[in-house]
Formats: structure tokens, C-alpha cells, sequence
């Protein structure tokens, strides 16, 4: 008979994945030491076997192979049991945590800051209507009072709004 709860299985809860997170990072720094320059398949199958060996017991050749590359807080059972409900992830889920932590750690010379840009967007009763985009914050703002006006829109919490018509205006900056 099939329990409720084994249906109900979620992938990884926030504060797991955040632990997760913490743990791939310290494998992938422990294997930047080693070499590693940037994200790439290799590294990405090595981290794979790195958590999978973490799973072994301490007499198995895996996990002395790689037990150079363990996270600093390998032996805490908080870790073990991560890594353990980790690999009940199918490949996707597995593969997708990997590739963001190898992205945060091996691409951050890549990474720049993109220009920010002030966007307006309109919805009606969840659609949206328009999306405006501005060079300043001062154009957007001159863009909201005429919304506003012309849409009779009252300050909601975190955005201008219009209950009786459904209008509803949010913007990007403060």
C-alpha cells in the first residue's frame, strides 16, 4: 500500500538545499585547490563521485581516494544526512545544485554587474498590460505619477494599486 508521505516527497526543502549548497561549495573549493579553473563536465562528475563516496565506509578505496576533498564539516551527522537525502534526488536535481554551486565558485571572474534598469510593469487582474523600461529612476517616477493619475491608483503595501478596476502597478527600485 502506498503511504501519503512517500507521494508527497519533496525535492529539498530551502534550509536543506542551503546546507547542500554549503557543502558542494567546500568540494568544489577543495578541488580548486586542486586544479580546478572552471566549470566544466570534468569537475561537475567529480563532485558527483566525491558525494558519492561520502557515503562509503572509511575502509572502502573510494572513500580514501577522496577523502582529501570532503568538506570541513564531513563528519558532523548533520552533514551525512544531507548527502544521503541528496542522492535520493533523481540526476536532475542532483546535476542542477551542482552546476550552481560550480557557477558561484569557479565563474565568479566571469560574472559582471549589469547595468540596473528602473522597469514599471501594469497588470490588470494578474495580466500584464504593459512593461515600461526607463534610463533613470527619475523618468520612471514622472511615469507612475501619470499611471496613477490616469488609473485613480492608491499605495498598496509594496506597489500602487486599484482594487475596484484590478490595476496594478509595481516597480523595481525603491
Amino acid at each position: 500500500m502506498i503511504k501519503l508521505k512517500d507521494l508527497l516527497n519533496e525535492a529539498i526543502s530551502g534550509s536543506d538545499r542551503k546546507i547542500m549548497m554549503m557543502i558542494v561549495r567546500d568540494i568544489i573549493e577543495n578541488l580548486k585547490k586542486a586544479g580546478a579553473k572552471k566549470p566544466n563536465n570534468a569537475v561537475g562528475r567529480g563532485v558527483l563521485s566525491i558525494l558519492r563516496a561520502m557515503t562509503y565506509t572509511p575502509d572502502n578505496a573510494n572513500y580514501k581516494n577522496y577523502k582529501k576533498y570532503f568538506p570541513r564539516t564531513f563528519n558532523s551527522k548533520l552533514t551525512q544526512k544531507r548527502v544521503k537525502q541528496f542522492h535520493t534526488q533523481n540526476d536532475r536535481v542532483q546535476l542542477t545544485m551542482v552546476k550552481q554551486a560550480m557557477a558561484k565558485v569557479l565563474g565568479e571572474e566571469k560574472l559582471s554587474e549589469k547595468k540596473f534598469i528602473p522597469t514599471i510593469t501594469i497588470e490588470k487582474y494578474d495580466k500584464v498590460i504593459s512593461v515600461e523600461k526607463f534610463k533613470s529612476e527619475n523618468d520612471a517616477k514622472k511615469y507612475i505619477k501619470q499611471m496613477v493619475k490616469k488609473y485613480k491608483l492608491k499605495k498598496q503595501k509594496g506597489f500602487w494599486g486599484n482594487p475596484k478596476t484590478g490595476i496594478e502597478l509595481t516597480q523595481n527600485f525603491g
